[in-house]
């Protein structure tokens, strides 16, 4: 359905955004997204919505790689293309995430729904954050929230990884709400396992066991 090609294509482009390559995988990964999205599009609005915002973030990054390239990395326009995509990212993560939650919903995989909504609280965390960072001027307050800013943005993308992954390999499995079927892949099974029984102690902890 094009959700192995929006794997590879988040992997790149947000993974990416954090080593010294980032201004190179935001345009390469954005890409690949633009193209997954070609299938999914026909599945809901908001892959249409997220297809919309990755090609506006394509363009933002072409600009920001070209200004890079030729060593305009210290003047206003830079600054504002730079600024436009760091609204950008976090608005095509949403829409995504908000797509398959639907598309979930749909087919009955009530975990991936669980974790979308997790996930939509952790970029919540991480678009806030980033908000009061720019707004502040209080130095010893933004050391801090730069932390949690750095550490929500690592932890909400690999989250996202981990369910777009989910989708990749079971979304044709209406039926298997538990997702007790491994995928071969060994760390993204791994990180599925501990998601899920993280989940299923707090669902316990919630309802409680009466003897």
């Amino acid at each position: 359905m094009g959700f192995g090609l929006l794997f590879i294509g988040y992997f790149f482009t947000f993974l990416g955004a954090i080593t010294p390559l980032s201004t190179f995988c935001y345009v390469i990964g954005t890409g690949i997204i633009i193209y997954s999205l070609k299938n999914l599009i026909f599945e809901n609005k908001l892959f249409v919505a997220a297809m919309v915002t990755s090609i506006a973030l394509e363009i933002v990054s072409i600009a920001k790689m070209i200004m890079y390239v030729l060593g305009y990395v210290n003047n206003n326009a830079f600054n504002i293309v730079n600024l436009i995509q760091g609204y950008l990212a976090p608005l095509l993560n949403i829409l995504l995430i908000l797509a398959i939650y639907l598309i979930a919903k749909q087919v009955g995989l009530i975990k991936v729904q669980t974790k979308a909504i997790v996930d939509l609280i952790l970029i919540g965390i991480y678009v806030i954050s980033a908000i009061i960072f720019n707004v502040i001027n209080n130095e010893f307050a933004k050391e801090r929230l730069f932390v949690v800013n750095v550490i929500a943005q690592l932890i909400y993308t690999v989250f996202t990884l981990v369910i777009i992954f989910n989708c990749y390999a079971r979304i044709c499995y209406e039926g298997d709400e538990d997702m007790e079927k491994e995928t071969g892949n060994k760390p993204f099974d791994f990180l599925n396992r501990v998601l899920n029984k993280a989940m299923d102690k707090n669902k316990d902890n919630k309802t409680g066991k009466r003897k």
